[in-house]
This record gives structure tokens, sequence and C-alpha cells, in this order.
């Protein structure tokens, strides 16, 4: 209290001692209040009034909230092994971290409480401080975009790609995945001048629809029985037996899928129209079982106890491999060629052998990829043709 000061100008004359105190309270340069004792006039400093505390309820999506936290780095669900009364309270103190980040007091008297089952969220703070909490909660209580990913799997010879204006390297020439962009009207322009094209074919075109962030894969692959080798059984006498009349089989075979495949992530941008993409899309088919004369071998097995000789399957894959990551805008299209070819063939021991080689510059495959911004009920959000 020593360093207040407190002037009076002009002075003041025959006025009563309570206002008096009033003016000097008025014009102190720090704020100040008097009490009147019995013994004295005592003048303290005057802390400020406490806020009124008000209690407000916001019902927030909990999975959203939840996976909104994780991706700050907040991770209450990665946790095993503990009780639900643990895991409540861990929910509870993630909570107040992240709002006591925000700037919001989360001590006593203020009062945050999130009920991770039913999505609601108790708050008790100041005025000021709920509407923090209220801005804070529109930061993470945001659904992810639903995004619609069509994708189409084309086969087409260089040149005829070269004639619609995509300038494929040719095969060999480099093992990078070359890229393109192309508008709405642009792809539709090049799907139908492709189509007329000789060569030209469109081996599947699935599609799926997604959430942004979310790590998709869509297959369109068929499932084909392979024989791959003999039954070990078959390798030792008595060998293989034939049961109710079923004949014996000498062969082992298993399920391969073949077909297209696509693994991708898309990310909506925080202006609402760009996407980023990162695709790997692959093909993967069986070609034949090597059947050449200095590749085929012979092995003794015995069928009901009787010798016999069978030829070793040596069957032949091959896969088409692409990656790539790249921004689009929505309805655009990420076009994707100049893949990685590998030939997988089987070994008389089993083992498998794998050897790059060129792409067939008579069946070039390119893959497009046309991501879509849609509302809940499936329908884009932005009119084609109006990127930014």
């Amino acid at each position: 209290m020593n360093s207040v000061i407190v002037r009076i100008n002009p002075a003041l004359k025959n006025i009563r001692l309570v206002d008096l105190l009033e003016v000097i309270t008025k014009v102190a340069d720090k704020p100040i209040r008097y009490s009147v004792e019995e013994y004295a006039v005592i003048f303290s400093k005057k802390t400020p009034a406490a806020a009124p505390l008000e209690t407000r309820t916001f019902r927030v999506d909990p999975n959203t909230f939840r996976q909104a936290l994780q991706s700050l780095g907040l991770s209450p669900l990665d946790i095993t092994g503990v009780t639900r009364t643990n895991l409540t309270q861990t929910i509870q103190d993630t909570v107040r971290l992240f709002f006591s980040a925000a700037g919001i007091n989360v001590l006593p008297p203020n009062t945050i409480f999130f009920n991770d089952r039913t999505g609601v969220l108790l708050v008790r703070a100041t005025a000021q401080e709920v509407d923090a909490v209220q801005k804070a909660i529109e930061t993470l209580n945001v659904a992810p975009r639903q995004i619609l990913i069509e994708a189409k799997f084309m086969e087409m010879p260089t040149d005829a790609a070269r004639k619609l204006g995509l300038d494929l390297p040719p095969p060999a020439a480099t093992t990078n995945t070359w890229t393109r962009v192309l508008s709405a009207a642009q792809m539709q322009t090049f799907l139908r001048s492709a189509l007329q094209q000789a060569g030209a074919d469109i081996l599947d075109a699935p599609k799926v629809t997604t959430l942004s962030g979310r790590q998709t894969q869509i297959t369109a692959v068929e499932i084909k029985t392979i024989v791959d080798g003999i039954q070990p059984p078959a390798l030792t006498p008595p060998g293989i037996q034939h049961t109710n009349d079923v004949a014996a089989q000498v062969y082992r075979t298993s399920q391969v899928p073949v077909g297209p495949t696509l693994d991708l992530v898309p990310y909506v941008a925080a202006d609402g129209y760009t996407i980023h993409l990162s695709a790997m899309p692959q093909v993967t088919e069986f070609l034949r079982y090597d059947t050449t004369i200095e590749r085929t071998t012979r092995r003794r097995v015995w069928v009901d106890g009787e010798e016999r000789e069978a030829v070793v399957p040596l069957p032949i894959f091959r896969t088409r491999e692409m990656a790539t990551s790249a921004d689009v805008y929505d309805g655009q299209t990420l076009v994707l060629g100049n893949p990685m070819v590998t030939v997988v063939s089987q070994q008389h021991d089993g083992q498998s052998t794998a050897n790059a080689i060129p792409e067939d510059a008579g069946k070039r495959l390119l893959v497009f990829i046309t991501p879509t911004l849609i509302d809940p009920a499936g329908n884009p959000i932005h009119a084609s043709g109006h990127e930014p």
C-alpha cells in the first residue's frame, strides 16, 4: 500500500468523511478499498470480484471426439490391461489436458467432465471460459469428409496412349511411376476416345466410399485355384489313397487372388477442395505353368501303393506395381503409369524367384483414380468443373 498514489485536484472542502473515502478509492492509481474499524480507517488492496460460474453441456460424437484427440497425440484408447474405472480416469485427464492447453482453467472451482459413452461434455466455468470451450470443441468435433473413390485399371498400347495426350516413357526407360492430373472434362473426353482405340481395354473399375484420413483398399480380384506342388504323402509309399470312390489327388493346390488391387489414403485439405492421395495400385496375374523341356521335372509318386511319375507344376505370376503421392482437386483424376513389373517363378524346390522385366509396350497399364467429395446422402458436394 506504500506505493499507492492519491491525488485530489482541486482540493475538497467541507465534505463528509464517507464521501472523502469514496473519492480516495476512485482517484487512487491502483485499486484499493477501505474498511472502517473502531480504531481507524484501513485501506487495503482491492481484489477483483470472482466471476460467476455457469454450467453448460455439449453433445459431441464420442468416436470423432476421441479420434481427434488421438490425432493430436493424446491417445487415451491405446491402453490395454486396465479397468474401466482407470480408463475413464485416463480419458478425463486427457480431456482436461486438451482444454488446459487451449488456455482454459480446469482447476477447481471449475469442472470439466466427459462421458465417453454418451458423448456428453459437462463444463462449469465462467461465461468467457465456456465460450472458449465451445470454440475448442468445434476444432475437434468435425466429422471426417466422405470421399467416393472411383478407380479404373486400363491397358492400351504406347502409341494409342500418346495419341490421346499421355506422354508415357518407353518401357524400361525409367522405373519411376509416371503421373498426370486430368480435369473432369478431360477425363470424360479421354475415356470416350480411349475406348475407340484398338488394343484399349478396361480391366476393372472398382469404387468405394471412405473417409478422409482412413487407409482404404479396393480389390477387384478373382480367386484362382493354382496347382503349386505335389502332396507330400504321395512322395513316399504307399502314397495317396483314394477314399469313398474319390480319386486320390497327387497335386497340391492353393487359392490365389489375381486381379487389380488399390491401396490408398485420401486426405481432404483445409480448403475443402484439395485432396492429397497416397496411392499404391497393383495388378497380379497368373501367366502360365512353365512347361519348357529344360525346366520340366518329374517326380516319383505313389498312388494306392503303385509307383507313378508326376510332372512338378511350376506356376508363373506377374505383378505390376505403382506408388505415388499427389494433390488433386475434388473431381479431378490422378493418372498413373509406367509400373514396376516383376515375374515370380516357382522353382523345383518349392522356392520362388522374382525377376524385374520391362513393361510390355503392347499393353501399357494405366490406373485412373478419381476422388469426389460427397454428403451423407451420397451427392457430390461441389459441382463438376468448378475447381478453384
